[in-house]
């Protein structure tokens, strides 16, 4: 039996972009949800999230949700190259409700899933940056090529900022993974998708006092607000019954 939720979902346009390139999908029947996030750098950021969006409608499974991303991917790397854009693409975060009682995550680039329980918060992902492509390295593991490597390691002695740069997007190269993660969910979890215009201007801790608030999507609404909402911000909370 798939696990029940309340669910609230939100997605704004924020106070300084000039449109919305975020998307999300509620899909209560099917228990999956997902924030899908357009690169703002990119062209078309707008229509790679939702392009993404609309692939995983209907999707029930792991390999249907796999399937429909590597469609969404193909898609947009087709109409990038056919139209000359240098960039098109949209990270993701999604979570699956499945029959047999677990919940998985699933995610590509810089949204994020959270998880609150018993009062305290924890991250479920981890994001596709050179920051942490660099740290991994520096434990001893290094899954792209090392001329790869090397090349981020120089940009970012360079420039600091590009330690926040992605690795990993929808969109970007022909071979693409999405990480999966299984999660222990009790009555009364708490689940919180959303894109980096939240968790950017939010710490972790101020994000689990939000998730745990009476009104979570209204909380964290308010918090982004009050700092600026300097990007889109979109979020998916999911309350275990």
């Amino acid at each position: 039996m798939k696990p029940a939720f309340e669910v609230s979902a939100v997605s704004d346009q924020g106070f300084v972009r000039k449109n919305n390139e975020d998307s999300i999908l509620v899909r209560e029947a099917d228990g999956l949800f997902a924030v899908a996030d357009g690169m703002g750098g990119g062209a078309h950021g707008e229509l790679a999230s939702r392009w993404l969006c609309d692939a995983l409608e209907g999707a029930k499974t792991r390999g249907e949700i796999e399937r429909a991303v590597k469609t969404a991917n193909e898609r947009i790397l087709y109409y990038a190259k056919a139209h000359n854009y240098r960039m098109m693409g949209t990270t993701l975060a999604l979570v699956l409700a499945q029959r047999d009682g677990k919940v998985m995550a699933g995610w590509i680039g810089d949204s994020r899933i959270y998880h609150l329980h018993d009062g305290k918060i924890a991250l479920a992902t981890r994001d596709h940056s050179v920051a942490n492509v660099i740290d991994d390295a520096d434990k001893g593991k290094l899954d792209i090529p090392a001329e790869d490597f090397l090349r981020m390691v120089a940009i970012a002695m360079n420039d600091r900022s590009a330690l926040n740069l992605l690795t990993r997007v929808v969109g970007m190269e022909e071979r693409l993974e999405l990480d999966l993660k299984m999660l222990d969910v009790a009555p009364g979890d708490r689940i919180l998708i959303c894109s980096d215009g939240v968790h950017s201007l939010l710490t972790d801790e101020e994000i689990g006092r939000g998730l745990g608030s009476g009104d979570p999507i209204l909380t964290l609404s308010a918090m982004v607000r009050e700092r600026g909402a300097t990007d889109n911000f979109s979020m998916i909370v999911m309350k275990a019954k």
